[in-house]
């Protein structure tokens, strides 16, 4: 009988520590576990060993078999989650989407509704103008015929104050020198008088300004000039021109003021200057007149040289340069600089004093002449004088060209007035305000200057007044009279008042400190 050997298998390990964690309850179970694989050991074949411990080892590679695939069922389950949770989120959005579609179709159908029913009631209501205008049109038409065949005119002229006294009846006419006229029927043969059209050497050459003739009465306001008046407002007169030079569009812009007319109440070439006593300037002169002169030249304007061109064929009109931008400082950053338009005509727009109105039966003046009218001032060798009263109105702005032309005087002046309001200038702020001139960044406007009229009453009582001043400076030459309540100018103007040339054949003759030989005559502004 032979000794069995030693059992071959796999070692057995028994982990019988107790652990402090482990109830006494599973101890003892795992101790009645222990003594029956002990027991089933002792009696166990070896081979039956061998073949237990491969069971054993093919069921541990099952179990890990069996967990790996539960993981990757679970991780196949977290990414359907994820997926389905996100395609929710879509529907839910593609949910309001289509809600807002159907509420915006439902809003647009019933504008549509409204659309049609306000279209229907503006259609209904054109029809009834349409129908009033045509019946307006043939009544029109009708009166027409009937005043052509009567032989009257369609219009009745614009009244005129030398007709007579049988047309001062139906005036009503509110004079503001009433209180001036005995004085100024005593002083019409005052010494000192020079050619009207000082501002050039030469008369006018031009047939039709040669045989104007001249009206000595005195009038309380000017004449205006109805016909051929361009509107009120900043509405662009063109000029065609041949080509971009400057001499051509200067002769267009000419040509343009030779046809407009003279008013007929211009007085002969007999102007009497203005003789304020030195050291006085024009500005303190009419800013201390008293009376109602005071009040009729509340604003005025005054041409000097380096801005303004007359027109060789009719010198009573011309045009003046003025930026259409300016630079100013803001007044709380003093860093901060902006460029504003500025209303070229609302300068020359704005009446001087009150106008005086007449009430005339079957003829009214038009509104938009009425704010136009402004007094003017010009300086001959240092002797200022009366121009008469101009309106206003927009011509082409200047370019490039027009601008290389000008003389340096003129441009220094234009960029000055451009960066006038602005603070803390340098060289630097001129230069490159010229340059942007030159590229044409920065315009020039061209302001049309046309001559309404001339207020004979005006003129004589500021000679009359200047008699006054200089009385008043020979009995005490040592007084000297402040300005009064009633100025209205800028005393920015001060100083620049000495420069204004002689207008010829569209060139300047020097007779200031500020003359140049450029056909352009400075104007600077006095309100």
């Amino acid at each position: 009988m032979s000794v069995p050997g030693p059992l071959v298998g796999p070692p057995l390990t028994l982990n019988l520590a107790p652990q402090k964690s482990v109830a006494v309850d599973d101890v003892r179970r795992d101790l009645r576990q222990a003594r029956r694989e002990i027991e089933l050991l002792k009696t166990m074949d070896p081979f039956r060993a061998a073949e237990m411990a491969i069971e054993i080892q093919v069921e541990r590679m099952r179990v890990v078999e069996a967990i790996t695939a539960r993981d990757a069922v679970v991780q196949r389950l977290n990414d359907a989650h994820v997926s389905i949770r996100q395609k929710t989120a879509i529907i839910d959005h593609l949910e309001l989407e289509k809600e807002d579609l159907r509420r915006r179709l439902l809003m647009k159908g019933s504008c549509d509704e409204e659309y049609e029913e306000e279209k229907t009631k503006a259609g209904s209501e054109i029809d009834r103008l349409q129908g009033i205008i045509k019946a307006l049109r043939e009544d029109v038409k009708l009166l027409k015929e009937i005043r052509t065949d009567t032989g009257k005119p369609l219009t009745d002229p614009p009244p005129r104050y030398e007709e007579g006294k049988a047309n001062l009846n139906s005036m009503k006419v509110s004079l503001i020198f009433q209180n001036e006229m005995d004085m100024v029927t005593a002083s019409k043969t005052e010494l000192g008088s020079v050619p009207f059209r000082v501002l050039r050497e030469g008369s006018a050459s031009s047939s039709d300004v040669s045989s104007l003739q001249t009206n000595h009465a005195l009038s309380p306001r000017p004449q205006l000039s109805m016909q051929s008046t361009f509107p009120a407002g900043n509405q662009i007169i063109r000029h065609p021109s041949a080509s971009d030079e400057p001499e051509h569009r200067i002769s267009a812009r000419h040509s343009i003021l030779a046809v407009l007319p003279i008013p007929a109440d211009i007085p002969d070439d007999a102007l009497k200057p203005i003789l304020i006593p030195a050291p006085f300037t024009l500005h303190e002169f009419l800013g201390n007149t008293t009376g109602s002169l005071k009040n009729s030249l509340a604003n005025y304007r005054v041409f000097q040289q380096l801005t303004t061109s007359w027109c060789p064929q009719r010198e009573e009109h011309g045009y003046l340069l003025t930026p259409v931008f300016k630079c100013s400082t803001n007044p709380r950053v003093a860093t901060a600089h902006r460029w504003t338009a500025v209303d070229v005509l609302g300068k020359m727009n704005k009446p001087t004093g009150e106008l005086i109105y007449y009430d005339f039966p079957s003829w009214i003046m038009p509104i938009s002449l009425q704010p136009s009218w402004k007094e003017c001032f010009y300086n001959k060798d240092g002797k200022w004088y009366y121009a008469g009263v101009y309106k206003a109105f927009r011509l082409e702005d200047l370019n490039t060209k027009e601008w290389e032309a000008l003389s340096n005087e003129t441009t220094q002046l234009l960029v000055k007035e451009t960066i006038a309001s602005r603070k803390n200038t340098s060289p630097q702020n001129f230069y490159e305000t010229s340059q942007l001139y030159a590229a044409g960044a920065l315009k020039v406007a061209c302001v049309g200057l046309q001559c309404v009229g001339f207020n004979d009453v005006l003129y004589r009582t500021i000679c009359a007044q200047s008699g006054k001043w200089r009385a008043s400076a020979d009995a005490s030459p040592g007084a000297a009279a402040g300005l009064g309540s009633g100025a209205a100018w800028n005393s920015s103007v001060l100083g620049d008042t000495d420069g204004v040339g002689t207008i010829g054949d569209g060139t300047t003759k020097t007779t200031g400190r500020n003359a140049s030989g450029n056909e352009n005559v400075s104007v600077k502004s006095s309100n």
